[in-house]
């Protein structure tokens, strides 16, 4: 952000839900079918990372995401800088120095949710006016993707991209919502009860596609946007800025870190701010 040049050593990881607001490798309430579908906690799909070029710029072939109750449509993206890959092909090391959500113009969001199988997403709709999210992060930027239809219609498929800026000083210590491992818990109680998270970090990065979604969008990150708000959480009692502390279904904890306070959103989601 200081020098406005690419920021070449970053690898950029992404992650969203599917069409119907599922997220992959989760089981937990709020998340589609909730802890109705154990087998969700080894999904890896719509998660991906991707080096970028000489340019600053990374690109993704995935989905666009669906909504889920208390949120607005978004894709999360984290950057890694000066980590490496592994001899198993896993990304590890670094920094994280950007933590932030992508977002879409309403007017597109509503041209996709007529589409199959958008439209059988039976959740509630949060429009962007209504996240606190996405008011934190409109606040000092513009979090939102320019895009144009790849055909005549939204179905055929969408070309968009964004820029944003990344400060290479930070360093945002970062924990998943949940684990993976040879028998599988979850390692935060705000997912709830039942399986967790699989954390898949492929230094290839393309995001697998789901069976349930069916629009796609290319993705180019760059270099130059600023304000970042973190849906990371601990494993600890406290909750880090920016994490969720409240809503329906809740069952983590509501005690937000030094200098935010547990800020109601809607009845299915509150934020540490």
């Amino acid at each position: 952000m200081a020098t406005c040049l690419p920021v070449t050593n970053a690898m950029i990881e992404i992650w969203h839900t599917n069409a119907t607001g599922v997220y992959g490798g989760i089981v937990a309430n709020g998340n589609g079918a909730g802890t109705a579908d154990p087998s969700n906690a080894y999904n890896t799909f719509m998660r991906g990372l991707q080096h970028v070029d000489s340019s600053g710029v990374a690109q993704f072939i995935t989905n666009f995401p669906g909504h889920y109750t208390g949120r607005t449509t978004h894709i999360h993206v984290l950057a890694h800088l000066n980590g490496g890959v592994t001899s198993t092909g896993k990304y590890s090391g670094g920094t994280n120095a950007h933590v932030g959500q992508l977002f879409f113009d309403q007017s597109l969001i509503s041209q996709v949710e007529s589409v199959s199988p958008y439209s059988g997403n039976t959740q509630a709709l949060t429009t962007n006016a209504a996240d606190s999210i996405f008011l934190a992060e409109a606040a000092t930027s513009d979090p939102i993707v320019e895009y144009s239809f790849l055909g005549s219609t939204v179905s055929q498929g969408i070309f968009a991209w964004v820029a944003f800026g990344i400060n290479v000083g930070n360093s945002f210590s970062v924990a998943q919502a949940a684990s993976l491992a040879a028998s599988v818990t979850v390692s935060n109680a705000q997912t709830g009860t039942g399986t967790a998270t699989s954390t898949k970090t492929s230094s290839t990065g393309s995001s697998a596609t789901g069976s349930s979604t069916s629009v796609s969008s290319r993705t180019s990150a760059s270099t130059s946007s600023t304000k970042t708000s973190s849906s990371a959480t601990t494993a600890t009692t406290t909750v880090p800025k920016y994490g969720q502390c409240g809503g329906a279904a809740y069952t983590g904890s509501t005690v937000c870190a030094s200098g935010s306070v547990c800020t109601y959103a809607n009845d299915y989601y509150s934020q540490c701010l």
